[in-house]
């Protein structure tokens, strides 16, 4: 399986290189484009293998390409060891901007390559943004940099022939619908992509880590499993986690808002309904709205007024005093029938500061017995 190319060792072999072009524009910045034959972004996929027009891509003067990788993964090595590789071809040097992403959303500059073929590590640029050295990569942006190099020509550009990761683990990939994969030891990571979905194991209880980034690590007995874009853990005897715990997804929101509403932690049986309303698209205000009418919210609000409504929530949710500034905000509100009382439940729990609260108790997913 291990092979080498330009030199380079690849561990998993040919599996080791982009799978899929994400996007194309050779006029991303706005410079001059290569002649269409060379507007082959195809060409990028695969191990290197350039031979004619057609087997690279040209990316235009500050053009930008971005590839995926559908049966493998990028990883940090956690040392200085280089872990991704850019084949880049022909006979000028021309730089380029190289950035990596989990979920194709949010992005990590990982610097600039100087043409021909070239390694980057990746560890320290994680590092600078806060990001753990486990977080599985799968996407890879490359910007060509339009201040080098010639800026005219039919292949102006970098030309790029294949992207490579060198440190890299067997993927099994979801779609963009609802995906049930079958956890264990036979792939070391799983991206379940857009909709819902779920990962299914045989043990009756396993260890679940939040990594960030939308990641868990999940172990079990002699293996372990990264999980990225999965809603849901269902193991043997019907105990289930809820991974959706990002602040703006289902598990999170559900969970935010009863404890906001409540001032307790959720028992099972509620929070379950609550996120049910959630996954079936009901509006966090609409909930709100639910949970005070709840004959438990009537107890605890019913009888109080504006004001004493709005110093509740801040002991409840934030759990102190209310500023003086806050306060009246939130009370002249209501009084003046600007905002009702839902609004502001759903304002609170929604916070920064609620948010931050929460998130420690939430960060490795929500279990269900």
């Amino acid at each position: 399986m291990e092979t080498k190319y330009g030199g380079i060792t690849f561990p998993l072999g040919d599996v080791s290189f982009a799978d899929r072009v994400i996007a194309y524009d050779p006029a991303f910045s706005g410079g001059n484009v290569p002649s269409a034959t060379y507007q082959t972004p195809a060409g990028a996929i695969g191990a290197p293998d350039a031979s004619s027009a057609g087997t690279y891509v040209s990316l235009g003067a500050g053009g930008r390409l971005i590839v995926a990788f559908d049966d493998n993964v990028l990883l940090a090595s956690g040392n200085s060891d280089p872990e991704l590789h850019i084949f880049e071809i022909g006979p000028d040097v021309e730089d380029q901007f190289i950035e990596i992403s989990a979920d194709g959303v949010n992005w990590i500059s990982v610097g600039k390559v100087d043409g021909s073929t070239d390694s980057i590590d990746i560890d320290p640029f994680l590092a600078a943004a806060g990001v753990s050295v486990a977080t599985p990569f799968r996407f890879v942006s490359i910007v060509d940099d339009i201040n080098e190099g010639d800026k005219s020509g039919s292949t102006v550009g970098a030309d790029i022939d294949a992207v490579g990761a060198i440190g890299a683990a067997n993927l099994e990939a979801g779609t963009s619908g609802a995906d049930r994969f079958d956890g264990g030891s036979q792939y070391d990571y799983f991206d379940g992509g857009s909709g819902f979905d779920r990962i299914v194991y045989s043990e009756t209880s396993l260890v679940i880590d939040g990594l960030g980034n939308g990641s868990f690590k999940v172990t079990g007995e002699g293996y372990s499993n990264t999980v990225t874009r999965i809603e849901r853990v269902d193991l043997a005897g019907g105990a289930y986690y809820r991974l959706d715990v990002a602040p703006d997804e289902s598990a999170a929101i559900g969970y935010r808002l009863y404890q906001a509403a409540f001032g307790r932690e959720p028992d099972q049986t509620g929070l379950e309904f609550w996120i049910a309303q959630r996954d079936g698209g009901t509006s966090t205000e609409v909930l709100a709205a639910a949970f005070l009418r709840s004959d438990e919210a009537q107890a605890l609000y019913g009888g109080l007024s504006n004001t004493g409504f709005v110093d509740a929530l801040y002991t409840n949710v934030l759990g102190r005093d209310g500023e003086a500034a806050g306060t009246a905000f939130w009370v002249n509100a209501l009084n003046s029938g600007v905002y009702d009382r839902a609004f502001v439940l759903d304002n609170f729990s929604a916070s920064s500061e609620n948010i931050a609260a929460v998130g420690a108790a939430i960060e490795d997913g929500i279990f269900f017995a």
